[in-house]
This record gives C-alpha cells, sequence and structure tokens, in this order.
C-alpha cells in the first residue's frame, strides 16, 4: 500500500523488545510515537547542553569552597556561649 508523503521503515527487533508487548495493530502506531519522542528529547538534550556549557564559559556557578567554609566557620564563640 502506497501512501501519499509517506516511507516505509523495516527494522529489525530482538524478541524481548517492549515493542512486542502491544498487539499487532498498535506496535507501528506506539512505534512512531517513540521515534517521534526520542528526536524531540535528542533536540531538547542538544539544547541543554548548549546551555551548560555557556553557562560554564561565563564561570557563573556555585560559589568557591573557600568562601562558602569562611561563611560557615564564622563563629563568636563568646556569644555562643552565652547562649
Amino acid at each position: 500500500m502506497v501512501r501519499e508523503g509517506m516511507k516505509r521503515l523495516d527494522i529489525w527487533l530482538p524478541y524481548n523488545h517492549p515493542i512486542w508487548d502491544y498487539l499487532p495493530g498498535l506496535r507501528a502506531k506506539k512505534a512512531r510515537e517513540w521515534l517521534d519522542i526520542a528526536a524531540m528529547l535528542e533536540t531538547r538534550l542538544a539544547r541543554l547542553e548548549e546551555k551548560i556549557d555557556a553557562v560554564l564559559e561565563h564561570g557563573a556557578g556555585n560559589p568557591p569552597v573557600q568562601q562558602a567554609v569562611e561563611k560557615e566557620t564564622a563563629i563568636d564563640p563568646g556569644l555562643f556561649l552565652d547562649l
């Protein structure tokens, strides 16, 4: 059967692939959904990686460890003992 504007894809999958859990009439639809989702996720993942790289290039992120430690250990012993 030829469908206008469509192409056919034949693939081999292992016997234990999750697609075989679906009934024969539903497998092609489910496989198309999975392919579409994978393509969308691949695009979004690439954009996230670009954004992460840009943030790391500009030095944004967590403060240096030494500054964080100084703030945590700045305790006035006299005030602490008066509590």
